[in-house]
């Protein structure tokens, strides 16, 4: 599969970088676009502080990453709860099976009374 984003970066040639002032330290940078002034321009140290406020044109970039499964989750809080449910749910068990047994016992009584 072809990357086309990387080999049109290829095909362009040498970029010309463009004077600015940064909006956000004041600091005299370069820049690979001729700035018009309708937007702000950062340096390279404050782009990275922008980058991930949701602004500009771009969707903000998702983590498609792997889940580490391997880090130990700090969920000690709903331990007591899990519990709590858990005994609940042995007392339906019990309870469905005693209910279960007891029709048994009775279709079984039914049927030798016959």
């Amino acid at each position: 599969m072809k990357n086309f984003r990387n080999n049109d970066r290829r095909d362009r040639g040498p970029v010309t970088m463009h004077q600015a002032i940064c909006a956000d330290c004041g600091q005299s940078c370069q820049v690979p676009f001729r700035p018009t002034g309708d937007k702000p321009v950062y340096c390279s140290n404050c782009f990275g502080k922008h980058r991930g406020d949701g602004g500009g044109d771009r969707a903000p970039r998702r983590d498609f990453s792997r889940p580490n499964f391997s880090r130990p989750n700090n969920n000690d809080s709903l331990k007591p709860q899990l519990d709590a449910i858990n005994i609940k749910l042995d007392q339906l068990i019990r309870s469905v099976d005693k209910l279960a047994e007891s029709k048994t016992v009775k279709k079984t009584k039914k049927v030798k009374s016959k």
